[in-house]
C-alpha cells in the first residue's frame, strides 16, 4: 500500500541508527545482522514500527509524527486512514460468534470488551471459541483484522495466556495493559511457544487490511 510504504520511508528517515537497532532487538530479542530475513516476522515488524514504537519508550510513534506535521495538508481519506492506524488496537481475541456473510463478534480476552469485525466473506473458517492474536483497525465505520493476525489453536493460547498473567502480576500491571505495552513481543513469543507445543503451529487467517 502506497500510504503505508510513504509512511515506513518516513519514519526510517526520521530515526537514528541507534533508535533502529533499538527497535529490531526490542522486536526481534537479536542485532539485525542476525535476524533471518526469512523467519516470518519481517512485515509485521514494519508495521509496528511506524505504528507502536516509540524510541526509549517515550516520544511520538511515526505514524503519530507524521499526522501532526503532514496530516493538516493531507486528503481527508488519506488523514482518515492513517487515524486508524494510530487508534488500532492490538490484542488477544476470542470468537463469540459468527454472522456468515456479514463478519463476526469478538471479545478482547484481557480488556473484556467486544468488537465485531466486518468481514463479509472469510476465506479462513472460524467457529465461536477460536482465538486470534491481532490488531484491529477501523476506517470509514467498519472494524477489521489488520494482515498479520494469527489464528491460535486452543492450547496455544492458553499457553500464552498464561504467560501473560504470570509475567503482568510480575510487573505490577493488569494484564490487558501489559499487552498493550509489549506489542513488539506477542508475535514472535507466539511463533516460539507453537513450536515447544506437540504439532502445533499458529495459522494466518490472512485477514484483510483496511483497503
Amino acid at each position: 500500500m502506497r500510504l503505508f510504504r510513504t509512511l515506513l520511508n518516513s519514519g526510517r528517515g526520521k530515526r537514528t541508527r541507534a533508535q533502529f537497532l533499538e527497535a529490531t532487538r526490542l522486536y526481534f530479542d537479536q542485532y539485525p545482522t542476525d535476524v533471518d530475513p526469512k523467519c516470518g516476522l519481517i512485515e509485521s515488524f514494519y508495521e509496528w514500527f511506524v505504528f507502536d514504537f516509540r524510541p526509549g519508550d517515550t516520544g511520538p510513534t511515526a505514524v503519530e509524527d507524521y499526522l501532526r506535521i503532514r496530516g493538516p495538508r493531507l486528503p481527508a481519506r488519506e488523514r482518515a486512514m492513517l487515524e486508524s492506524w494510530r487508534d488500532s488496537r492490538f490484542g488477544f481475541w476470542e470468537v463469540r460468534r459468527v454472522e456468515e456473510g456479514t463478519g463476526f463478534e469478538v471479545k478482547d480476552v484481557f480488556a473484556g470488551d467486544l468488537v465485531f469485525v466486518d468481514e463479509p466473506s472469510l476465506d479462513y473458517p472460524l467457529a465461536p471459541g477460536d482465538y486470534l492474536v491481532g490488531r484491529i483497525e477501523e476506517f470509514e465505520g467498519l472494524s477489521k483484522f489488520g494482515p498479520h493476525a494469527l489464528h491460535l489453536s486452543g492450547p496455544l493460547f492458553l499457553a500464552m495466556a498464561e504467560m501473560i498473567e504470570e509475567d503482568s502480576r510480575a510487573m505490577g500491571q493488569e494484564p490487558a495493559a501489559y499487552v498493550r505495552a509489549n506489542t513488539h513481543r506477542w508475535y514472535r513469543l507466539v511463533r516460539e511457544t507453537a513450536a515447544r507445543l506437540p504439532a502445533d503451529e499458529p495459522e494466518c487467517p490472512e485477514a484483510a487490511s483496511v483497503p
